[in-house]
């Protein structure tokens, strides 16, 4: 089964969501995983490790996610997707994440629903698969902690925290250009988390629509660089193109100059 993991990579990049229906749900509807895992190794290769991986980095605090493009700050994302990548890839933080969010999902309602395919109504149905998951796991116990840096230059997109959990600062900010998967205008934007909350974000989008995906696209308010922390020059927003993109990127850390 071939999978395009540049697509996957870049998809799951974009948003928390997107990493979901393009990556996750991918790998396991054409794979079939205990025949993949044994036979091809198909978990154990390094491009589908930070796939799987970058829900972790994304994840900000409970059902929030650093977020670009048409993704929102908020997902309740369905946990037996993470635990089960987790398990298979070996990834302790994607166990831990997937266990931790199916605790708080079992005390909140799921009633406001969720835009994964089918979460809501196979929650139930897979919450004892994910309980029996879970006995055949490895004792991971403990705090979810995420990495304090990621930085994809070629896709120029950075995520920086000032911790390991959700204290503190977590910002994330983009390049790229205005002609890319799911493209809003937002060459520049960046949002920002404070202790697990959001002091400036990103719209993410409104209901699909015609609209949406029509030549008036970017008449839409949640597709406009004003409505993505950037600045408007003369009066004027950024327009869609690849013409219009950032000419450089970089990140300077800490002790840097």
């Amino acid at each position: 089964n071939k999978i395009d993991l540049a697509d996957l990579q870049s998809e799951c990049i974009k948003q928390a969501e997107l990493h979901y229906s393009s990556a996750n749900e991918n790998a396991f509807a054409y794979c079939d995983i205990p025949t993949v895992s044994v036979e091809t190794n198909f978990f154990d290769d390094e491009k589908i490790k930070k796939i799987g991986h970058y829900i972790v980095t994304a994840h900000v605090n409970d059902n929030c996610f650093l977020n670009f493009a048409d993704g929102n700050h908020t997902y309740k994302l369905n946990p037996f997707y993470i635990t089960l990548f987790g398990k298979y890839i070996k990834d302790n933080e994607m166990i831990l994440l997937g266990k931790s969010l199916s605790e708080k999902y079992d005390k909140t309602c799921m009633a406001n629903g969720s835009r994964t395919k089918g979460t809501i109504e196979l929650r139930f149905f897979l919450k004892n698969i994910l309980e029996e998951l879970f006995e055949e796991m490895p004792d991971v116990d403990g705090e979810v902690l995420h990495n304090t840096e990621m930085i994809l230059p070629d896709l120029q997109v950075a995520q920086i925290r000032q911790n390991k959990n959700s204290e503190g600062f977590v910002i994330g900010a983009k390049g790229g250009n205005n002609d890319e998967s799911h493209n809003h205008n937002d060459v520049g934007s960046f949002i920002a988390y404070f202790n697990g909350n959001p002091l400036l974000i990103d719209p993410g989008v409104e209901t699909y629509s015609a609209k949406t995906f029509s030549a008036q696209r970017y008449d839409i308010w949640t597709m406009q660089s004003a409505w993505h922390n950037l600045p408007s020059i003369n009066g004027e927003m950024q327009k869609f193109g690849k013409e219009f993109c950032a000419d450089d990127f970089s990140v300077i850390t800490e002790g840097e100059n």
